[in-house]
C-alpha cells in the first residue's frame, strides 16, 4: 500500500480528516493540532488553580461559618437568660443587640457561601469542558498516528 493509498484510506475512515495531497498536509495538520493540544494543557493547568483558589476561599468561608454559628448560639443563649432573668431588664437590649450582630454576621457568611458556590460551579464547568477539549482533541491526534506511520 502506497503513501497516497494509506493516507486516503485512514482519511476516509475519519469524518475529523480532510483528503490528504502529501504528507506535508499531514504534518500541518499535526502540528496544528499539537499547538492546540498544548494550548488546551495550559489552559487546564489555569482552571485546576481557579479550582484550588474557590476551594482555599470555600475552607475559609466554611471556617467563619462555624465561627458565627458559635456565636448566634452564644447570643442566642444569652439572650434566652436576660429575658429569663427579670431583675436584670436593662440587659435584654445589650442581647438583642448581640443577637442582631450575630444574626447579620451569618448572613453574610452564607451571601459569601453562596457566591462562592456559583463561582465554584462556573470553574468546574469550565474546567470540565476544557478536559473533553483535550481528549477530543488527544483523540484526534491517535486517530492521525496510522497516517504518519503509513
Amino acid at each position: 500500500m502506497g503513501l497516497s493509498a494509506g493516507l486516503y484510506a485512514v482519511a476516509t475512515a475519519s469524518e475529523n480528516f480532510p483528503q490528504f495531497e502529501s504528507a506535508t498536509d499531514v504534518h500541518n495538520l499535526l502540528e496544528k493540532k499539537s499547538r492546540l493540544l498544548g494550548a488546551e494543557i495550559r489552559m487546564l493547568e489555569q482552571r485546576r488553580q481557579a479550582l484550588r483558589a474557590m476551594e482555599k476561599a470555600r475552607d475559609a468561608v466554611y471556617g467563619e461559618l462555624a465561627a458565627s454559628v458559635a456565636m448566634l448560639t452564644s447570643s442566642a443563649n444569652a439572650l434566652t437568660a436576660s429575658l429569663n432573668d427579670a431583675e436584670m431588664p436593662d440587659q435584654v437590649g445589650a442581647a438583642f443587640d448581640g443577637n442582631l450582630e450575630s444574626l447579620d454576621r451569618l448572613e453574610n457568611v452564607t451571601a459569601a457561601l453562596i457566591t462562592n458556590f456559583h463561582c465554584w460551579r462556573a470553574a468546574w464547568e469550565q474546567y470540565a469542558l476544557t478536559c473533553n477539549r483535550a481528549k477530543i482533541l488527544k483523540a484526534e491526534m491517535s486517530a492521525a498516528e496510522p497516517l504518519v506511520d503509513a
